[in-house]
Order: structure tokens, then sequence, then C-alpha cells
């Protein structure tokens, strides 16, 4: 069994209705623990969860569900702690072909972001923000965004799978396929993935 790269969480979710294939798609719940010995003990044990992928501080099961070991939660701004804020314990993942589009939505609906669209060191664009109860959401770019883009930029297959750690025989298969044509080009400015207090606006 091919084993999925740290950084991308598989489609678990079942197929949609009608061959429709829906640009915004759920993907995982994703759980940041003290302590992911014990926690992944517990969903392997006791909640009998199967792991697809075991990368020592991130474990995803067949399920979607998602642990993180707690550093990797991502920290808040000093306005919210100074609010009483605490760091998210959980947050739900979706994927899109077109991160802007749905910064854009999030803009419109005046939802409060976490941190703009920010590129992660393996080459996929995420957001997070807030829904109206303060869960948290992010939503990040498919694998197959990430790969075109890169190469896009006349970067060899082989390194495109160095920086997205996908395999070699993945990425020629994405570049080989049909052209993603959802995947819009950069259009908002790229914030740290990590926020920073002037860091909040979705644009």
């Amino acid at each position: 069994m091919q084993v999925p790269p740290a950084n991308f969480i598989p489609a678990c979710a079942p197929p949609f209705p009608e061959g429709r294939d829906l640009a915004l798609q759920y993907r995982s719940t994703v759980l940041f623990v003290a302590d992911i010995g014990r926690a992944t003990s517990l969903y392997r044990t006791v909640l009998e969860q199967e792991v697809v992928f075991d990368g020592g501080t991130g474990v995803v099961f067949s399920s979607g569900i998602v642990l993180r070991q707690n550093a990797k939660a991502p920290s808040l701004p000093e306005q919210e702690a100074a609010r009483g804020g605490s760091a998210p314990r959980m947050e739900i993942y979706f994927e899109t072909d077109d991160i802007d589009d749905v910064a854009d939505r999030v803009f419109e609906a005046d939802l409060r972001p976490l941190h703009p669209v920010a590129e992660n060191p393996w080459g996929q664009r995420i957001l997070r923000f807030f829904d109206p109860d303060a869960h948290l959401i992010e939503v990040g770019e498919r694998v197959e965004c990430v790969v075109r883009r890169e190469a896009a930029f006349g970067i060899p297959a082989e390194l495109i799978a160095l920086k997205t750690r996908l395999p070699v025989p993945r990425v020629l298969a994405i570049l080989a396929g049909d052209p993603v044509s959802a995947c819009r080009q950069q259009k908002h400015h790229m914030g740290p993935a990590t926020i920073t207090p002037q860091n909040t606006s979705m644009r």
C-alpha cells in the first residue's frame, strides 16, 4: 500500500451522487492532542480505527480522523489571547480547487480569520478562519493544484516530489492527467502560516 505524505489528508468522504464534483469538499476532522502515542493507542484499541499513515507527530486514520501533536496546533494572535482565548483543540478541514474564491467568500461573510491565505513549506496554500460559534476551519488546496502550479514554474517532477513529499509516480500521474481547470492563479497576498498580530486580514 502506498503511504500518503504527512501533509496531505486523503479523501475519505464517499463520492457525491450523480457524479457531482464539488469544488469545496470536506476532508477530515483534525484533533490536536498532548500525547500522540497515547491518543493513537486509544483510537486504535478502543475505537478500532485503522492507521493509514503515522508520521510521528501526525497520524491519519482510514475514517478521516487525524491526530496532530499539540505543538502543531495553530497559535492565536495576541489580541485573541488577551480576550481570554486559548489555542484551538481541533479544526475541521476542507480542500478546494480555488482557495482564492473561498477567501473571497470568507471575507464577504465577515468571518473572523486566524490568518490570511498562506503557503505551507510543502507548497499547499491554506487559510484558517472561525465560524460564528468559534469553531476553527481550515481550507487547503488539493494536491493536484500544488503539483500543477509547481510544474508551471518549470520545476521538474523529482523536485516537486521532494517538496510535496509525494512519490514521483504520483506527481507524474497528476501531470499526465487532465488539467484541473478550477485551480486558479494566486491573487491574494500570501501571509505566513503562523499568524502575527499585524496579519489578521484575509486580503
